[in-house]
């Protein structure tokens, strides 16, 4: 059994997470893919300046990563490892437009040894995960986060450092919301959940998710907020036939009750009943 620890007032352990696939929905990141232009050259000189911004002004206090309570900041050894890693995929970079948020949404999944370069001041290798829709196409956006607690100075240094971000499998989505005819692509705000996202993925090593882990969260960390419904394949606003749909179910208890066949057959040969000429008191 692994050896539980805490960080920043949040508990983990190496290996997958537990009770990961208890937890709930992610919302996801929506970006349409034109922030930065729409040549590649124009997107990377975007996303590095972009990121280069973000590293200096989240330097001190990093970004809050809701799900565990850590600051995650940019180091300039990860600035460097992004930017020569981003330039290979053009999705990484325009994910890059809101680093931030990817940040403060991503769930942390797993934790493993510094294995790569096995650097002392590196208690381990952090692998975070949300979910990003480009231009319609949903992705899973994997974030490394190494947790340092080397001594610069008598200080900590670099708690939590991204040192990179990467979506995995670009231009395979996780799914793809077809479009109507004569319908335009419209940002909608969705959730998704853990195991819509970490489907088909392996973790680190290769290794398979345990799928069956939906035990309770462990951690002393902040409380999760209330579950929402997953939805990996439809947007609300994808098509008014989900609501009809929901509509119909919500009115049917109240609307009449349809007759069957054998029963409207009864009603036609029953005779017409006499009227009723009131009670009879013997006065005829």
């Amino acid at each position: 059994m692994s050896e539980s620890r805490i960080t920043q007032g949040f508990q983990w352990e190496f290996g997958q997470r537990k009770g990961l696939f208890g937890l709930p929905d992610i919302e996801v990141v929506i970006i349409t893919g034109q922030e930065f232009g729409n040549d590649v050259a124009t997107i990377r000189k975007g996303a590095m300046a972009h990121l280069n911004d973000i590293r200096h002004r989240e330097a001190t206090d990093g970004i809050k990563n809701s799900d565990t309570g850590w600051d995650l900041t940019v180091s300039k050894v990860g600035y460097r490892k992004m930017a020569r890693d981003l330039a290979q995929f053009t999705e990484s970079l325009q994910a890059i437009f809101e680093l931030e948020k990817l940040s403060q949404r991503a769930v942390l999944a797993e934790s493993h040894k510094d294995t790569e370069h096995n650097n002392p001041d590196v208690q381990a290798v952090h692998r975070m995960f949300a979910p990003v829709e480009i231009n319609g196409r949903l992705y899973r956006v994997k974030l490394t986060v190494r947790d340092y607690f080397g001594i610069a100075s008598g200080e900590r240094t670099n708690l939590h450092a991204i040192e990179a971000i990467e979506i995995e499998k670009p231009g395979d989505a996780i799914h793809t919301f077809p479009l109507q005819a004569n319908e335009t692509w419209t940002p909608t705000e969705f959730t998704v959940s853990l195991a819509d996202l970490l489907a088909k993925s392996t973790r680190h090593g290769g290794l398979a998710w345990d799928f069956s882990d939906t035990g309770v969260r462990a951690t002393t960390g902040p409380e999760p907020g209330p579950r929402t419904r997953a939805i990996a394949t439809v947007r609300p606003a994808d098509s008014m036939t989900g609501l009809r749909a929901g509509l119909e179910r919500l009115i049917a208890p109240f609307e009449p009750k349809k007759l069957q066949k054998s029963q409207k057959t009864q009603l036609q040969h029953e005779p017409e009943p006499e009227p009723d000429s009131g009670p009879d008191f013997g006065m005829g």
